[in-house]
């Protein structure tokens, strides 16, 4: 697109019609979440070993890349505050200690408060959407300053402008409002200074990059370029590789140059994401959002977590004023029923000892209620001690901190580490303790007067109403019934789209906050089982860190394109015929320069989003 002499003039970068990062030096990943930020910084181009020539692989350079997370939040203190004496002398911006109120931004949360006692927290988003912008930017300077102060060798930018000769990929909520886009564009250009800019969705990121897909070995069949990978996948029975082209052994350096291998990720796949704000069912192809299919829950994590609040105020102590301790314990003590089960209206010894030698974690609801209004030793409950906000000693390490700051288990269940998904063993630690059930473990206070909450039922009654809307009151679809209506829309959209919208079923990818609570991937599969096909098998797929979904697939897919760039300048120092050489894909059509958005007038979704015209044309 060309550019207007006036809108060249006030680029912060240098525009280039052929290659929209000419003059980057780092590529940012942002997932501007409603609960936490998620960043990490790419160089641009990647820093590739002179001498190799081996396959590179983005999901393996990702690894090298850390990803920093911010709360994305304000909080101000109700009382004169206690900043953590260790941790006070890292920030030279924090409030000094005594005064009536204070305010915290962001990772000053965790960084210098010791002190949680009725944080009135600010919010920049509400339902999803950014409507305190004066927050928003605010959290935004904050992070980005943190988080650029890592980085080697930094320079210094030009008129204070954090993201003068960097890209930025920044993930926003679904289905956004056009005011909210254009400020973030205008923030992110004007502002900051950003060069290139690429404003997209979570589900969108995770399908051109999640790593989800990856296997062990980074071989691909296809791309096997040397003769010892050729005989690699000659042995493990694959399709025989296309012989080179003889022209290649012409070319001399040039022909002995890596490649950059796609990352694995299937051609059609339904990314279900569980989020702060709302669940969104996301049907995808090859790479691209289907837009009239995407379905939509209204209930996420931090209405479930508002309920919490009130039950817990209702049956033992009011914690309305509490609300970043309640989401603590939330995370770390609520689970997912295996499935509904059979409805019993009464129990004998039989029936109560057949559920104890089932693992808990293939309890089904049904199960648990009865348990419960038995008033059985089922092992289920947790009494989590209160914090008393008394500080900690200089130099006690981020254990002791957090016990002090929220508290923790003193009875119930409680494993000492985390196991994968598909250990039951320790899925069941997690929901239930038989043993020394009527003892106290870490209660070395038993004489004092402390506070403390017993959570049992509403360990799974909240997460339930993910699967049964309409018991909030709610005429909406649970879980299942949303990524059925979702897949069936693929279908519906257009006739080409039947086959891919069938595969759906064998490629549902959970990410979101709530994605890591245990159980949840099994009762996912066992609500889903019965509406997916006969003849389709169903996979859902979990990734190491669903909470970092987005944020890891953007870091893959900016790894992808740094190490392209690197391959090609590594080329272009051969002698050979230089020509301009840019991505065939649709890669490179979504940056949209300073230029570029200047002249477009508002109209930067059609360049972010082109395919959202099957909207208007289902219509």
């Amino acid at each position: 697109m060309p550019a207007s002499t006036s809108a060249a003039t006030a680029s912060p970068g240098p525009p280039d019609a052929l290659d929209p990062l000419a003059g980057v030096d780092h590529i940012l990943v942002i997932d501007n979440g409603a609960h936490n930020i998620r960043i990490a910084t790419i160089p641009y181009p990647f820093p590739i070993h002179a001498s190799s020539t081996s396959p590179l692989d983005p999901t393996l350079l990702a690894q090298s890349i850390a990803v920093d997370v911010f709360p994305n939040a304000i909080a101000r203190t109700r009382s004169p505050h206690t900043v953590s004496p260790h941790a006070a002398s890292l920030s030279p911006t924090a409030p000094a200690p005594g005064t009536k109120t204070s305010v915290f931004v962001s990772s000053h949360i965790h960084t210098l408060l010791d002190d949680y006692a009725a944080l009135h927290l600010r919010l920049p988003h509400q339902s999803g959407v950014i409507v305190d912008w004066a927050a928003q930017k605010t959290i935004w300077d904050h992070v980005l300053a943190s988080h650029l102060a890592k980085l080697p060798q930094r320079t210094k930018t030009p008129k204070g402008k954090l993201l003068a000769g960097k890209a930025v990929v920044i993930a926003e909520t679904y289905l956004n409002l056009e005011p909210a886009q254009h400020a973030t564009d205008l923030l992110l250009f004007e502002h900051y200074g950003a060069s290139a800019v690429w404003r997209t969705t979570p589900a969108a990121l995770v399908g051109l990059g999640t790593p989800a897909f990856a296997t062990s070995s980074p071989i691909n069949p296809l791309q096997a370029s040397s003769s010892a990978d050729r005989a690699q996948v000659a042995a493990s029975g694959s399709k025989r590789p296309r012989a080179a082209r003889p022209e290649a052994a012409d070319k001399g350096q040039a022909a002995i140059l890596p490649r950059v291998l796609a990352p694995r990720r299937p051609q059609s796949m339904l990314v279900l994401d569980l989020g702060y704000s709302f669940c969104h069912a996301v049907p995808i192809v090859n790479g691209q959002v289907v837009y009239p299919a995407v379905r939509r829950l209204e209930l996420g994590a931090k209405m479930l977590i508002n309920l919490l609040k009130e039950t817990l105020s209702f049956r033992q102590l009011d914690t309305m004023d509490e609300s970043w301790l309640v989401t603590h314990i939330f995370k770390h003590t609520s689970f997912v029923a295996a499935e509904v089960g059979a409805r019993s209206y009464g129990a004998n010894d039989n029936h109560l000892a057949r559920i104890r030698d089932t693992p808990a974690a293939l309890w089904t609801y049904n199960d648990l209620m009865l348990l419960a209004k038995q008033r059985a030793s089922s092992g289920v409950a947790v009494t989590w001690r209160l914090p008393d906000y008394g500080g900690t000693t200089p130099g006690a390490g981020e254990v002791q901190r957090d016990r002090a700051r929220y508290g923790y288990i003193v009875d119930g269940p409680n494993p000492a580490c985390k196991g994968s998904q598909e250990d039951v063993e320790w899925e069941s630690a997690f929901i239930a303790r038989f043993e020394g059930s009527s003892g106290r473990r870490d209660y070395a206070e038993e004489q004092d007067e402390v506070q403390a909450l017993v959570l049992e039922s509403e360990r799974y009654s909240m997460l339930e109403h993910l699967f049964n809307p309409a018991a909030l009151e709610l005429d909406q679809q649970g879980l299942p019934e949303l990524v059925a209506s979702a897949i069936g829309a693929v279908a519906h959209s257009a006739p080409s789209l039947r086959t891919a919208a069938d595969m759906m079923w064998a490629n549902i990818v959970l990410v979101g906050g709530l994605s890591g609570a245990v159980n949840m991937r099994r009762r996912l599969h066992a609500e889903l089982a019965p509406l997916a096909p006969a003849d389709v098998p169903l996979r859902i797929v979990v990734p190491a860190d669903p909470e970092r979904a987005a944020v890891d697939a953007g870091v893959v897919l900016a790894c992808e394109i740094a190490a392209e760039r690197a391959v090609r300048d590594d080329a272009d120092t051969k002698p050979r015929k230089k020509r301009p050489r840019l991505s065939s894909d649709a890669r490179s059509e979504r940056w949209m320069t300073y230029a570029q958005w200047a002249e477009a007038d508002g109209a930067a979704n059609a360049h972010f989003y082109p395919h959202r015209a099957w909207l208007s044309e289902t219509k």
